[in-house]
């Protein structure tokens, strides 16, 4: 059967959408789980981890394989 979700997906200043595509939710419970997903101090810290290591505006565009 054909589902609807809600398509979650910020705005840049500029009110343009941050990314092609956001965040498909289909249901409370969905809802819920990423909304404690996000809030995670865990998540936080790594995300300001990230950003350190990330160019910044470099949200889009080729991605690198890391080799190791």
């Amino acid at each position: 059967p054909s589902l609807l979700f809600l398509e979650i997906n910020p705005l840049k200043d500029d009110g343009k959408p941050m990314k092609r595509k956001g965040l498909f939710v289909g249901s409370k419970e969905m809802l819920i789980k990423f909304g404690e997903a996000l809030q995670d101090d865990k998540v936080y810290q790594l995300i300001v981890e990230l950003e350190k290591i990330n160019p910044k505006g470099a949200t889009t565009g080729a991605t690198k394989k890391l080799e190791m």
